[in-house]
């Protein structure tokens, strides 16, 4: 990897194995990119010329001083219509999409930043309060720009780290004016590309069909993925990519776009009529006005670029790399879990007794990590009351004693907390109403009986967190399902109505503050984050957590869907997945699916019979047996369920040596010739499997494929191990 400036060029470069990214400085001091690809020589000056000659307008400007046109002959070819921008400006040049709006103190919008200098560093600055990547093996390029008509910075900043082919981007506006400024709007990255000749790859979902994939053709119109719901996170997510109309899974041009966000964001892509397109990422401005006081600063989110040849896969690699050693909270001691939560089990309907009687079903299971979901505190026997009481019910459980009672029987113990809500049936609501999100003239919405604490006040942060803390220092728990069961509405403080258009962010800062004091405080505790489900399923999440629920829809054959896309940018190991009792699969089948993600179990441990112990026991060797595999491997998707009648995915080790296939149908199939091509495997090397024990070359299974040319009865799922073997056939 490196970062180079070219003085006399005036052009940064910065690369890695597979990929450039080249931008220069034009005698304006704006920044044009000149290319996003495949990794290529350098650029000549003729280069410049070439690339943005595009027929369109060329710019000049009149110097107010001497009233003369400035013209611009050095760079003749430079058009706001056409050149690649990587800081656009707003209500001058440029009409494709800004960068950031400034409301100055005169109440003009006009914004248009040049370069002033830049540095180039073996590191990479934190984000105060805001998750973030890490600083391990990683180079950062750093340029401020100024504002041409006020004493305003832009700080942009290009990070890459070894092996990644992509950029970590974010921005930092500072107002060094003598008064107040306001950002309307804030990107955390442009992106301007010299074609519209790319397909969107994105997901949507609602409560229980959570990420569905959807690809859409880019036009010369506006596309935006948005969310605008405070960071329940189901219709949108902030993960996507670009793919290029010749590219598949294993060819072509595919650029992978994300955002380390949790509230609302917005990704825009703007089709251009001389058919180039636009990209920029960050925070949604619906609603959104950030008042920025003199000699202080804001700081955008994270985002990402990748880029790949090598088609969708490449850019799922890197996604999973990125994460996994970038930005992913690890724990130790729990490499091995097997978890049991209550909450299908019994739901609300629980008491001391109960819980240690799954727990002794549990320890029969194989399983070590029990959870006590939903119901343990206060008078919360349903969801209609006792959110923020968070106060142990001793006339329904022992808590002690349950606790006590796992670890004796070497099982670790958690709870389920949802420390960002309120319900209005609390003692915690009679006291401070005004700890709620509300409008005092206004009745306020509530769902699912509950409603919003507002986390922009410190007051209430460290109220919440204080009654949090009494609960993990008087008890020995190991784990900590952290749910947010609704959206944000009505999101007005009345104490503060300069901080109204910019709620949505301060509250999402509140909750990264919350999440922050309870991992520093708890640094051994796995926290398993949740939103209704599979809500918030952000990288903005994983800094905090080591792992997301996948959904609250477990019933496998829907979850084949939900995962399927789900490990398209997230890896295997962050998703929730567990074994429930619903219905079509047997309890192997289902947790065939299941081990693709933490793995767990979601149901009545006491309702088990013999024959299903023998399975579940049987379900949770082959899982761990297979765990660091699917943890540390390289996933590949070989067959969509959508529009398909089968699904089939695998997950390749990094030396090649090992593969786990899934296959799986929906609608009964007959006999018939149906061969599944693996890939990712050494071409050279033999490969015996489990399922007929062939033993193959990997150009075989590559070309040829498993043959699974059989008949199958509705719902077959199929997992069959390949190993290298060094014997000769």
């Amino acid at each position: 990897m490196s970062i180079i400036f070219n003085k006399e060029k005036k052009i940064f470069k910065i690369e890695n194995n597979n990929f450039s990214y080249i931008f220069y400085i034009n005698q304006l001091g704006i920044l044009v990119k000149l290319y996003l690809g495949k990794k290529i020589n350098d650029l000549d000056l003729n280069s410049f010329s070439y690339i943005n000659n595009l027929n369109a307008d060329s710019y000049n400007f009149l110097d107010l001083k001497t009233n003369k046109e400035v013209i611009n002959d050095k760079d003749n070819y430079f058009s706001g219509l056409t050149s690649d921008i990587e800081a656009p400006s707003f209500l001058t040049y440029d009409k494709r999409g800004p960068l950031v709006i400034i409301n100055h103190q005169d109440n003009s919008s006009l914004t248009d930043f040049r370069y002033v200098s830049h540095k180039i560093y073996k590191d990479k600055k934190s984000l105060e309060g805001l998750p973030h990547f890490d600083n391990k093996d990683v180079e950062t390029l750093e340029i401020t720009l100024k504002d041409l008509k006020d004493n305003i910075y832009l700080i942009m900043y290009y990070s890459i780290y070894d092996g990644i082919d992509g950029i970590i981007r974010h921005n930092e506006i500072i107002n060094k004016t003598k008064k107040e400024i306001r950002i309307n709007r804030i990107n955390s990255l442009c992106l301007d590309l010299p074609s519209l000749e790319y397909d969107l790859l994105s997901v949507y979902g609602t409560y229980a069909t959570d990420r569905i994939l959807e690809r859409q053709k880019l036009t010369h119109n506006i596309i935006s993925i948005t969310e605008n719901s405070g960071g329940k996170g189901f219709y949108h997510n902030p993960m996507c990519m670009l793919i290029n109309k010749e590219a598949n899974d294993n060819y072509g041009e595919v650029i992978g776009l994300g955002l380390v966000y949790s509230s609302n964001f917005k990704f825009d892509f703007i089709g251009n009529p001389l058919n180039k397109l636009r990209v920029l990422i960050g925070i949604n401005d619906e609603n959104f006005e950030y008042i920025l006081d003199s000699n202080n600063s804001f700081i955008s989110p994270e985002a990402i670029i990748i880029y790949s040849d090598e088609g969708i896969n490449k850019v799922t690699h890197q996604f999973h790399d990125l994460i996994r050693e970038h930005i992913l909270r690890k724990v130790e001691g729990f490499e091995n879990t097997i978890l049991l939560n209550s909450w299908e089990g019994c739901m609300f309907d629980f008491d001391t007794n109960k819980i240690m009687n799954f727990i002794s079903k549990a320890k029969k299971m194989d399983v070590n990590l029990f959870v006590l979901d939903d119901g343990w505190f206060s008078k919360r026997n349903d969801d209609f009351s006792s959110l923020g009481d968070w106060e142990v019910n001793t006339d329904k459980i022992d808590l002690k004693k349950v606790i006590d009672y796992a670890h004796s029987l070497k099982i670790k113990f958690g709870i389920w907390i949802e420390p960002e809500m309120i319900s209005f049936n609390s003692d915690l609501f009679k006291e401070h109403p005004d700890y709620a999100l509300m409008d005092k003239d206004v009745n306020p919405t509530t769902l699912r009986h509950q409603l919003v604490l507002n986390l922009t006040k410190k007051e209430v942060r460290d109220s919440i967190f204080s009654k949090i803390c009494k609960i993990f220092d008087t008890y020995d728990i190991d784990y900590c399902k952290w749910d947010f069961n609704r959206i944000l509405t009505e999101a007005i403080d009345n104490s503060n109505f300069k901080i109204n258009k910019s709620l949505y962010h301060n509250f999402i800062l509140g909750t990264y503050d919350l999440l922050n004091r309870f991992i520093s405080r708890y640094p051994k505790i796995l926290l398993e984050t949740c939103a209704g489900g599979g809500g918030r399923f952000d990288l903005g999440m994983l800094y905090y957590s080591s792992q997301i629920w996948g959904s609250d829809e477990t019933d496998g054959v829907s979850r084949t869907l939900i995962q399927y896309a789900t490990n398209l940018f997230y890896p295997l190991k962050v998703i929730g997945a567990h074994v429930s009792a619903r219905k079509f699969l047997s309890i192997k089948e289902k947790a065939s699916i299941a081990m693709f993600g933490t793995f767990g179990y979601e149901l009545d441990p006491t309702k088990l019979t013999d024959e299903d112990l023998i399975e579940v026991k049987l379900s949770n060797k082959r899982f761990l047996d297979n765990k660091k595999l699917i943890d540390e491997g390289d996933y590949y998707p070989l067959i969509s369920p959508y529009n398909n009648n089968f699904v089939s995915f695998e997950v390749v080790s990094k030396d090649k040596k090992e593969l786990i296939f899934f296959f799986m149908n929906y609608r009964q199939v007959n006999w018939e010739s149906r061969f599944i091509k693996l890939k990712g495997l050494d071409k050279n090397k033999l490969y015996k499997n489990d399922y007929d024990n062939n033993i193959f070359y990997g150009d075989f299974y590559m070309n040829v494929g498993l043959n699974l040319s059989m008949g199958m009865q509705s719902f077959t799922p199929l997992i069959i191990k390949l190993t290298q073997v060094d014997d000769e056939k």
